[in-house]
Protein backbone atom coordinates (compact mmCIF):
# COMPACT_ATOMS: atom_id res chain seq x y z
CA UNK A 1 0.00 0.00 0.00
CA UNK A 2 2.99 2.17 0.86
CA UNK A 3 4.70 1.31 -2.81
CA UNK A 4 1.14 2.36 -4.56
CA UNK A 5 0.72 5.48 -2.65
CA UNK A 6 4.71 6.73 -3.59
CA UNK A 7 4.04 5.62 -7.12
CA UNK A 8 0.31 7.30 -7.94
CA UNK A 9 1.95 10.95 -8.21
CA UNK A 10 4.24 9.49 -10.92
CA UNK A 11 1.30 8.01 -13.21
CA UNK A 12 -0.30 10.17 -16.06
CA UNK A 13 -2.01 8.05 -18.18
CA UNK A 14 -5.76 8.27 -16.47
CA UNK A 15 -6.45 4.32 -17.24
CA UNK A 16 -3.23 3.26 -15.15
CA UNK A 17 -4.39 6.09 -12.67
CA UNK A 18 -7.98 4.38 -12.42
CA UNK A 19 -6.75 1.39 -11.80
CA UNK A 20 -4.01 2.36 -8.82
CA UNK A 21 -6.50 4.44 -6.99
CA UNK A 22 -9.34 1.52 -7.20
CA UNK A 23 -6.88 -1.15 -6.04
CA UNK A 24 -6.39 1.75 -3.11
CA UNK A 25 -9.72 2.07 -2.54
CA UNK A 26 -10.12 -1.63 -2.53
CA UNK A 27 -6.81 -2.40 -0.10
CA UNK A 28 -8.17 0.62 2.43
CA UNK A 29 -11.67 -1.09 2.55
CA UNK A 30 -10.23 -4.55 3.32
CA UNK A 31 -7.95 -3.15 5.71
CA UNK A 32 -10.55 -0.52 7.43
CA UNK A 33 -12.34 -4.03 8.10
CA UNK A 34 -9.25 -5.68 9.60
CA UNK A 35 -8.71 -2.79 11.80
CA UNK A 36 -11.66 -1.57 13.30
CA UNK A 37 -14.01 -4.86 13.33
CA UNK A 38 -14.61 -6.56 16.79
CA UNK A 39 -13.02 -7.81 18.49
CA UNK A 40 -10.61 -5.08 18.38
CA UNK A 41 -7.65 -3.91 16.68
CA UNK A 42 -6.15 -5.88 14.06
CA UNK A 43 -8.25 -8.82 15.30
CA UNK A 44 -11.28 -8.25 13.08
CA UNK A 45 -12.45 -9.84 9.83
CA UNK A 46 -13.57 -8.68 6.72
CA UNK A 47 -16.96 -9.17 5.95
CA UNK A 48 -17.87 -10.37 2.83
CA UNK A 49 -21.82 -10.08 2.50
CA UNK A 50 -22.61 -10.38 -1.45
CA UNK A 51 -23.75 -13.59 -1.96
CA UNK A 52 -24.86 -14.50 -5.65
CA UNK A 53 -26.42 -17.83 -6.62
CA UNK A 54 -23.16 -20.68 -7.41
CA UNK A 55 -20.51 -18.13 -7.13
CA UNK A 56 -18.52 -17.48 -4.11
CA UNK A 57 -18.64 -14.87 -1.16
CA UNK A 58 -17.46 -11.36 -1.86
CA UNK A 59 -17.59 -7.39 -1.17
CA UNK A 60 -17.24 -4.05 -2.76
CA UNK A 61 -13.73 -4.00 -1.79
CA UNK A 62 -12.91 -7.39 -2.93
CA UNK A 63 -14.55 -6.13 -6.14
CA UNK A 64 -12.41 -3.39 -7.18
CA UNK A 65 -9.51 -5.32 -6.21
CA UNK A 66 -9.76 -7.77 -8.84
CA UNK A 67 -11.75 -5.02 -11.79
CA UNK A 68 -8.82 -2.93 -10.88
CA UNK A 69 -5.95 -6.02 -11.41
CA UNK A 70 -7.70 -7.17 -14.77
CA UNK A 71 -7.38 -3.24 -15.77
CA UNK A 72 -4.06 -2.93 -15.19
CA UNK A 73 -3.57 -6.43 -17.05
CA UNK A 74 -5.29 -5.27 -19.92
CA UNK A 75 -3.60 -2.05 -19.93
CA UNK A 76 -0.18 -4.15 -19.66
CA UNK A 77 -0.83 -6.61 -22.51
CA UNK A 78 -2.38 -3.28 -24.79
CA UNK A 79 1.60 -1.81 -23.49
CA UNK A 80 -0.10 1.12 -22.78
CA UNK A 81 2.51 3.22 -20.74
CA UNK A 82 1.55 4.19 -17.47
CA UNK A 83 3.77 7.31 -17.64
CA UNK A 84 2.73 9.74 -20.89
CA UNK A 85 5.86 12.23 -22.18
CA UNK A 86 4.79 15.23 -23.64
CA UNK A 87 7.48 16.77 -26.02
CA UNK A 88 7.09 20.52 -25.75
CA UNK A 89 7.84 22.43 -29.53
CA UNK A 90 10.92 24.83 -28.60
Amino acid sequence: MVAIIWYIPRISHPLWALGFGSLTGGICGNLADRLFRAPGVMQGEVIDWIRLPNWPLFNVADSFIVASVALMIFLSWREVPIRTVVVEDE
